[in-house]
C-alpha cells in the first residue's frame, strides 16, 4: 500500500500511524510544519515520509517533485485533517473543513493509481436530529449549534457526491476519550473540560457535599456516545487494510453500550469523590451562556439533552473483530486517568 494521509500526527492519527505503517510499503505524512521532533518520533517507521503541506493550499504538497511522486505512486488517501474547534470562528472552520476537503479531492483526479478514499467525519453531522439515525442518512433537515459540525457536515457531503470509481469510506467518530486499557488521554478536550470543572470542585467537596443536591441541565433519555481512540485506531487501520468494494460505505465509530448522561454524570461525581443525587434541568436557552462561564464549552448541550440514537448495524457488520468496547470495559479505566490528569 501506498497512502497520503492527513491529520497523522493528530490525537488519533498517532495511534493510527502506529498500526498502520508496518503495512506500508510507503505512507507520506502531510504535516504543516515538519520538525526533528516529528522526524525523531516517526523515524522509527521506515515507510514514513514526512511531506510538506496544507490542506488550504490548492497544491497541498508544497515540494513540486514529492507531489510528482504522490500523485504517480498512491492508490491511497487517508483524510483525517480538519479544524476541530467547536468553538472557532466560521471562516477557520471553512476554509479547512470545506475548502480543505476540496483540495483533497482535485488531488484525488490527478493520482494516477488511487483506488481507495478514507475520509474522517464526525457523528456531529447529525445535527440536532431526533431519532434512530443510520449510517446512510446524512441530509434530514438537521440543525447545527457550531461551525465545526456544519462544515463537516458540507464537507462530507462532499465526499459522497464525489464521481470516483473506486471505494469511498467514511467514519463518524464518536466522542474520543483516553486509551481503553491504560486511560491515557493526552489534551483537555469534550467530557474532561467537566472533570476540569469538578477536580475544582473537588478541592470544597466537604461543603460541596453539604448541599445533598445537583441540579444539572441534561435529559434523563441522553447517553453519551463514547469511543476510546484505540479501538477508534483499530477501525480505522482494519478498515485501511481490508477496502470495501467500489461504492460509498459509512460507519458510526462509537462504542456499545454507551452510557446514559445521568451514568456518566454519576461516575464522574463518585471519581471526584462528590455525593450529590442529581436533579435534571429542562431544557433551556440561557444554558449556552452559563455553561462557559464555568468552564464547559457550551456545545456538550448537544449530548445532554441529545435524541439521536446513532445505528451501528455496519459498524458491528464490517469491524466485528475490533469493537467490542461496552461502557464496562473502559470505564474504570477512563475515570481514574480523568482524575490523575487533574490531581
Amino acid at each position: 500500500m501506498k497512502i497520503l494521509m492527513t491529520g497523522g500526527t493528530g490525537f488519533l492519527g498517532k495511534e493510527l500511524v502506529e498500526r498502520l505503517a508496518p503495512h506500508c510499503d510507503k505512507l507520506y505524512l502531510l504535516c504543516r510544519r515538519p520538525s526533528r521532533r516529528l522526524e525523531t518520533e516517526y523515524s522509527k517507521f521506515p515507510s514514513v515520509v514526512l511531506v510538506k503541506g496544507d490542506i488550504s493550499s490548492p497544491d497541498i504538497v508544497e515540494d513540486a517533485s514529492l507531489s510528482k511522486e504522490i500523485r504517480e505512486n498512491i492508490d491511497t488517501i487517508f483524510h483525517g485533517a480538519a479544524y476541530y474547534d467547536i468553538e472557532g470562528p466560521y471562516s477557520s472552520c471553512f476554509m479547512y473543513n470545506v475548502v480543505g476537503t476540496q483540495n483533497i479531492l482535485y488531488l484525488a483526479n490527478q493520482c494516477e493509481k488511487l483506488k481507495h478514499i478514507h475520509y474522517v467525519s464526525t457523528i456531529a453531522v447529525a445535527g440536532n436530529y431526533s431519532g434512530i439515525f443510520n449510517e446512510d442518512q446524512l441530509a434530514e433537515g438537521q440543525k447545527f449549534n457550531n461551525h465545526y459540525a456544519k462544515t463537516k457536515y458540507d464537507a462530507e457531503f462532499m465526499i459522497r457526491n464525489y464521481e470516483f470509481s473506486g471505494s469511498i469510506q467514511i467514519y463518524r467518530l464518536g466522542i474520543l476519550i483516553g486509551d481503553s486499557k491504560s486511560g491515557k488521554m493526552s489534551k483537555v478536550d469534550g467530557p474532561y473540560y467537566f472533570f476540569k470543572l469538578l477536580s475544582r470542585i473537588h478541592k470544597e467537596k466537604a461543603k460541596i457535599n453539604l448541599l445533598k443536591y445537583l441540579p444539572l441541565p441534561y435529559d434523563e433519555s441522553s447517553t453519551m456516545p463514547l469511543m476510546p481512540v484505540d479501538i477508534a485506531a483499530e477501525v480505522l487501520k482494519d478498515g485501511m487494510l481490508n477496502p470495501k468494494e467500489d461504492g460509498v460505505h459509512c460507519y458510526h465509530v462509537v462504542a456499545e453500550d454507551p452510557p446514559s448522561v445521568r451514568s456518566f454524570v454519576e461516575d464522574s461525581l463518585e471519581t471526584f469523590g462528590l455525593k450529590l443525587a442529581l436533579i435534571p434541568l429542562p431544557k433551556s436557552p440561557v444554558y449556552k451562556f452559563i455553561l462557559p462561564k464555568i468552564g464547559l464549552p457550551s456545545e456538550l448541550l448537544l449530548y445532554m439533552y441529545g435524541k439521536c440514537i446513532y445505528d451501528t448495524s455496519k459498524l458491528k457488520r464490517d469491524f466485528s473483530s475490533t469493537t467490542s468496547s461496552s461502557y464496562g470495559t473502559y470505564s474504570k479505566q477512563f475515570y481514574s486517568y480523568a482524575r490523575r490528569m487533574f490531581e
